[in-house]
């Protein structure tokens, strides 16, 4: 959410992506900070298009940072009970979640072999 500072009249004179002290956080889509905007030549649009490039990719900006905290405890840089107990579970059942997966994963290439082989023992026959 973008941060706002108000002049004496209460027009918004300066707009900042991070708090300012005396700020008031505003929604992107405000009203007042469009007009704010397109009085300075600048499209609100353009913002949007930006915002919604961040939003496509936070699960790639997870995976990033969960990949990152798995080096680190891996490497015993970090231990899990360092961190918050609401962070270890959402870490531990990220990891269970994605054994599951392997898991299935696992047991179709097994299962695909099999009858692949049992393919291939049909036809020899």
């Amino acid at each position: 959410m973008p941060y706002i500072l108000r002049d004496p009249k209460g027009k918004i004179y300066h707009v900042s992506a991070g708090f300012i002290h005396g700020s008031e956080m505003v929604p992107h889509n405000h009203a007042e900070l469009d007009a704010f905007l397109r009085a300075q030549g600048l499209d609100p649009a353009g913002i949007a298009g930006y915002l919604a490039e961040l939003h496509r990719t936070d699960g790639e900006m997870v995976r990033s940072i969960e990949d990152i905290l798995l080096a680190l405890l891996k490497k015993n840089i970090l231990k899990i009970i360092d961190l918050p107990q609401p962070v270890q579970q959402r870490i531990n059942k990220r990891v269970e979640l994605r054994a599951m997966i392997q898991a299935a994963y696992d047991q179709a290439s097994r299962q695909h072999s099999r009858s692949l082989e049992h393919a291939i023992d049909l036809e020899h026959t």
